[in-house]
């Protein structure tokens, strides 16, 4: 049997989101949601994943895995 490698998913889009709306929406697409900075309240103002800062205007070319860590920073 070959492993063809972590079921990869597609990141939601977040963008002009509050900090308790992308944290519900990221765990909705089945990703851990790590530390958060800030008042959530607030518009998201940049996140990591796979240990890669994201900021609006990004694009992933290759979403990170499932289960795969996002912390943000609102």
């Amino acid at each position: 049997v070959v492993s063809k490698g972590p079921e990869m998913v597609a990141l939601p889009n977040v963008t002009g989101l509050n900090g308790l709306a992308v944290v519900a929406a990221l765990k909705q697409a089945g990703f851990t949601v790590g530390a958060t900075v800030g008042d959530l309240a607030k518009p998201l103002v940049s996140m990591t994943v796979g240990g890669k800062v994201v900021i609006e205007g990004d694009c992933l070319m290759m979403p990170p895995a499932r289960g795969q860590g996002v912390a943000g920073t609102a």
